[in-house]
């Protein structure tokens, strides 16, 4: 999808000219934006962080040419080791080091995993974090309203704070 991914490139170089300068006008492949004054301007200076999801090459590219973070999604610890390889030849190949590359994770919380135990979760969740996560979204979404509330109180209560720990 060669002219979906110059489209994201250009929109990720639009986003933070329109947060940052007073008058925004863009000539791109894709967009053409006449002299436009975007406001109210975000508080974050220079501008909010921009976290890019994906796992292609050219994802890796976006995310250390023009993100602040990447953003994974479903992939368990060793998938996620291997990725983060990968992300680091990227940010090599264009001279960004690594560490200033913000890592997050979406995880799924199986009804499987929270039968082993709280313990189990924690664990899982304490592997992500010795590879450098430092935010982690945890989805525990359901039908049932009363069993999201008690995954919540169990993240909450007894698992958040055991990873914190680790």
């Amino acid at each position: 999808i060669p002219n979906l991914h110059a489209q994201w490139r250009e929109a990720l170089e639009i986003i933070p000219r329109a947060w940052q300068e007073e008058v925004l006008e863009y000539k791109g492949q894709f967009w053409q934006i006449p002299p436009t004054q975007v406001v109210p301007k975000p508080v974050q200076k220079p501008h909010p962080p921009i976290w890019v999801g994906g796992d292609s090459p050219g994802a890796f590219r976006r995310v250390v040419t023009l993100g602040d973070g990447w953003h994974a999604t479903s992939k368990t610890p060793a998938q996620l080791a291997e990725a983060l390889g990968r992300l680091r030849v990227a940010a090599d190949a264009a001279k960004r080091p690594f560490e200033s590359i913000a890592l997050s994770l979406r995880f799924g919380l199986t009804d499987e995993l929270i039968t082993q135990g709280a313990q189990a979760i924690v664990d899982t969740l304490a592997a992500y974090k010795r590879l450098g996560l430092a935010h982690i979204v945890v989805e525990f979404r359901r039908d049932d309203l009363g069993r999201m509330l008690e995954i919540l109180e169990l993240v909450a209560g007894a698992v958040r704070p055991a990873v914190e720990r680790a």
